[in-house]
């Protein structure tokens, strides 16, 4: 049997060099789109984030003046806590296509003004407001959003001013439940009216078209993750329900600002 030759030492080692090579280079070499200190690999291609703040009600026409006139109650306490998740989607360096959904909720226990019952008890409802938009849009940026350093570098810019419009639906609901007089049944005796108290329910809620204008101020502070700014103020109105029969339209709008953090993917 004839030996297979062993190859030489020298062809051995240059054989063996690349592969050292590759070996040492390897943890340098981004395997997809990463973040290092100050700076990504590419561009990113949009963002998901929360924000969570106050709106502030505009609590228009007659239905709330009815409320706030025959009731314990002003337009402040229409005001409520705001929360909403966005999503973010890359169309060029200064413009991004934005969704959100929103969700704003209120609840206040009132009183008939004027009115008290027989036992001398006030007559109580407590007073529920809501507001549901799911809304889509376009958020404008001043500046460019970062640059590009070669072909692995991609650094962010700090501040992000920016401005943005947007439409969509608004889900809502008014309602009120409690006691009510009964104005069908008054009778004055003595001089005195005297009305039915009644348990009862008075309610709106639906669907409605809104759109909105807004801005705010991104800072990136990390490459992947960035606080926000935002006020807007969305308009929306409603045809109230037969509840509210013979009444103007309900006036949904409102200023909303809220601060949260979105992480770049």
């Amino acid at each position: 049997m004839t030996p297979h030759p062993s190859p030489p030492t020298g062809s051995l080692r240059r054989g063996l060099a690349p592969l050292f090579v590759v070996l040492l280079l390897a943890p340098a070499v981004p395997l997809s789109a990463q973040s290092s200190d100050g700076y990504l690999f590419d561009s990113p291609a949009g963002s998901i984030g929360i924000r969570g703040g106050f709106a502030f009600a505009a609590a228009g026409g007659d239905v709330f003046e009815l409320l706030t006139t025959e009731h314990t109650l002003d337009r402040g306490d229409f005001h409520s806590p705001a929360m909403s998740a966005d999503l973010t989607v890359t169309l060029s360096d200064r413009l991004d296509f934005a969704a959100s959904v929103g969700y704003t909720s209120v609840k206040r226990d009132s009183e008939l003004e004027d009115w008290e019952g027989e036992d001398g008890l006030p007559i109580a409802q407590t007073t529920e407001y809501s507001r549901t938009p799911v809304t889509a849009g376009l958020k404008y940026y001043f500046r460019d959003r970062g640059r590009q350093i070669g072909r692995l570098a991609w650094v962010p810019e700090r501040y992000l001013p920016y401005l943005g419009v947007g439409a969509g639906w608004t889900r809502y609901s008014l309602q009120q439940s409690g006691e009510f007089v009964d104005f069908q049944s008054c009778e004055v005796i003595d001089g005195e009216q005297y009305c039915d108290i009644i348990a009862g329910f008075l309610g709106s809620e639906g669907w409605t078209p809104t759109a909105y204008v807004a801005g705010g101020l991104d800072v990136a502070i990390m490459p992947k993750v960035v606080l926000n700014a935002d006020a807007r103020y969305a308009f929306a109105s409603a045809t109230p329900g037969p509840d509210y029969y013979g009444y103007e339209a309900i006036d949904l709008a409102g200023l909303q600002t809220t601060v949260g953090v979105s992480l770049r993917f």
